[in-house]
């Protein structure tokens, strides 16, 4: 099991993080993401594999004036 802002989600081995925050209807094109408490570059989301008992946080970047 893995989760996700909160969310908990069967873990399917191999997959991305990106392609997981997809599946729990958590991404957003302006976002940041954090795995374990650690941020995650955008480049990786495609290319590092979420593990069983990760969690990942997403922060949603938002302009104001």
């Amino acid at each position: 099991m893995i989760i996700v802002d909160g969310k908990k989600l069967d873990w399917i081995r191999g997959e991305e993080i990106e392609m997981t925050i997809k599946r729990a209807e958590s991404y957003h094109p302006f976002m940041i993401i954090s795995l374990n408490g650690k941020w995650i570059r955008k480049e990786e989301w495609g290319r590092k594999k979420v593990r069983n008992g990760d969690e990942i946080r997403t922060l949603l970047m938002i302009a104001g004036g």
